[in-house]
């Protein structure tokens, strides 16, 4: 089941898993963040064991960046966790750029929201 929150295909599951993952109004703050933010802000998105792991310290101890966590949310199920993190960002881009390798390495999706 949790797949479904990692991989969703159709259009409906797509609005569906967006819906679920990201709070009330959390878009709108992220939005308005977007323009007054100075790094680049990436929407993290965790499914199953992923949750667990303290991806964003492990980071900022092998990548040099400064991270700004901006807003987050964490779900729980009967089949496992699921959930996104906004974060910012900060450093050359070719720190930005190990910094997004690392967390897809790490089995997080990683989207680019600005680009800083």
């Amino acid at each position: 089941m949790l797949d479904v929150f990692k991989h969703p295909k159709k259009e409906i599951t797509q609005a569906f898993v967006k819906q679920i993952t990201e709070t009330d109004g959390s878009l709108e703050v992220i939005e308005e963040q977007l323009h007054d933010e100075k790094g680049t802000v990436v929407k993290l998105t965790f499914v199953g064991d992923e949750t667990e792991k303290p991806i964003v310290s492990d980071l900022i101890r092998n990548v040099n960046v400064d991270v700004n966590i901006l807003q987050g949310n964490i779900a729980r199920t009967k089949d496992g966790s699921y959930g996104s993190l906004f974060i910012s960002l900060e450093g050359t881009s070719d720190a930005v750029t190990e910094a997004l390798a690392y967390i897809e390495k790490h089995h997080v999706q990683a989207e680019v929201m600005n680009d800083g």
